[in-house]
């Protein structure tokens, strides 16, 4: 897609920093928005406790339990003012899949842009490719773990992860 970073999987990750755009100065940087979005809420509350934990990673994190919710929460924090920053998605959900709702979002001109990360139980090559090719930035197969995520997440223009001494905290670049 034209104005996204490329797809990043975690096997074949292989980013150096050295090639990162230069973030602007920290006062234009702001906490993250992040958006979950798994119909299983006991793979919600392990992401929460792996992902966003204590010494996880510092974000203003939203759940959804289906495609619909997601795209509520989504336009919704857009009309707020305060818009999603990355979602995070499980592929295999009751309704629509997760494949359905990224191409939901890449097919609304104000969400299209927003970087998608499938997050799920499946490791086929083939729901691989079928992420990139509808635009998803990055793949991890569950348990999701922090490291897997940071990978992608150190590659995306618009995030910024650092440590922080209590964990990681991930900014975004735009106004609060």
């Amino acid at each position: 897609m034209v104005g996204q970073a490329p797809y990043s999987d975690i096997s074949s990750t292989g980013a150096s920093r050295d090639f990162r755009p230069r973030l602007p100065q920290a006062s234009c940087l702001r906490q993250a928005r992040v958006l979950l979005v798994d119909d299983a809420r006991n793979d919600i509350l392990l992401a929460k406790r792996y992902l966003f934990g204590s010494r996880g990673m510092g974000c203003d994190l939203h759940t959804a339990m289906s495609s619909h919710e997601a795209m509520d929460v989504m336009v919704a924090q857009l009309e707020r003012g305060e818009p999603i920053d990355l979602v995070l998605i499980d592929i295999n959900m009751p309704g629509e899949s997760g494949f359905q709702l990224l191409d939901m979002i890449r097919a609304q001109p104000r969400l299209g842009r927003v970087p998608v990360v499938m997050c799920t139980g499946s490791s086929h090559d083939v729901d691989r490719h079928q992420a990139m090719h509808l635009g998803a930035v990055g793949y991890v197969v569950k348990p999701p773990s922090l490291e897997k995520l940071r990978d992608i997440l150190e590659v995306l223009p618009l995030l910024d992860i650092q440590e922080d001494g209590e964990g990681l905290r991930l900014s975004a670049i735009g106004a609060a």
